[in-house]
């Protein structure tokens, strides 16, 4: 399951103190590979907490308890909502809030979602013949998002471009 794939707490502050909304894993920024499954969760230790909920980047709330990118009771149960993305694709990159009235106080917590392209070598051959002696060329077509930096080596040297 996915939901225990994942079990970090991390407790920001905002400008009235200690703010009690979590989002796991931590941090402002996830990065995942194209095709991944991935979840985020979104709770709070507050006593009175109500309507939690998820935006997606383009400011629309997400509320469907099915599909490709879902929300699932989290749990804490009506303390939290967890955020649950399948087969992630290029287009579900970008910044996913949650918020949610804890004890009377409007919070809210984000993380900017990066999505990124595996390794794809293109026209490149995995076995590739060289004669002994003479001028040759290797061939390595790799696309990949981030863009690859490409390195040649020959029993564990490094290989200068030159």
């Amino acid at each position: 399951s996915l939901r225990n794939a994942f079990r970090l707490s991390h407790k920001l502050s905002s400008r009235s103190g200690a703010q009690s909304l979590f989002i796991t894993p931590s941090g402002g920024e996830q990065s995942v590979f194209q095709g991944d499954s991935f979840f985020v969760s979104c709770s709070s230790s507050a006593t009175n907490v109500q309507r939690v909920m998820w935006t997606g980047p383009e400011g629309q709330q997400i509320t469907d308890y099915k599909g490709r990118i879902h929300v699932e009771d989290g749990q804490s149960g009506h303390k939290g909502v967890d955020l649950v993305f399948e087969n992630i694709t290029r287009k579900d990159r970008g910044k996913y809030t949650c918020s949610a009235n804890v004890d009377g106080v409007e919070e809210s917590q984000s993380f900017e979602l990066f999505v990124n392209k595996r390794l794809d070598f293109q026209d490149t051959p995995p076995i590739q013949y060289l004669e002994e002696g003479f001028s040759s060329e290797l061939h390595c077509n790799v696309e990949g998002d981030p863009v690859p930096k490409i390195n040649w080596r020959v029993r564990d040297r490094k290989i200068t471009p030159g």
